[in-house]
């Protein structure tokens, strides 16, 4: 609305002007969870959303600061996410808990064709007309010893 208001007290006759919303940023997220053998259905949902939930909640801070620092979000779930039922959460050979990590981008009326890229740093940086929108965050529950791996 302020947007708006702001565009009609500098528009003059005869001027077209048009605001856009700019570029969203949508962040899918691949997780794989080891976990212990026979859990129920319940415990397992359980699992997936209360990672989830820090997913997204942790993307959702880091979008003021305009970058997503992929580390410092493995860090803070890896401190979070407590379960007897865990046995690990992502690969060891890079410490972080994402499989993969990739960002699409659309503009508001769909101009731009969508297009899906993997991230392979760590720090995902938005640009000043991108705005973060949540994306698929895809919890891989996998049974079995993490040390076969």
């Amino acid at each position: 609305e302020l947007v708006r208001n702001r565009v009609l007290e500098i528009a003059s006759p005869g001027t077209t002007l048009s605001v856009v919303g700019g570029v969203t940023v949508y962040i899918d997220f691949d997780i794989r969870v080891y976990i212990k053998p026979n859990l129920n259905l319940i415990e397992k949902d359980s699992i997936q959303n209360q990672i989830k939930t820090f997913v997204y909640s942790s993307v959702e801070s880091a979008e003021a600061t305009g970058q997503i620092n992929l580390t410092n979000i493995s860090n803070f779930i890896r401190s979070r996410v407590r379960s007897d039922s865990i046995i690990g959460i992502g690969k060891r050979t890079n410490g972080s808990i994402f499989e993969k990590v990739y960002q699409r981008k659309s503009d508001r009326f769909n101009s731009l064709p969508e297009y899906k890229e993997e991230i392979i740093s760590p720090i995902i940086a938005l640009e000043e007309n991108e705005r973060i929108a949540f994306g698929i965050v895809n919890v891989i529950l996998e049974e079995g010893d993490l040390w076969v791996i």
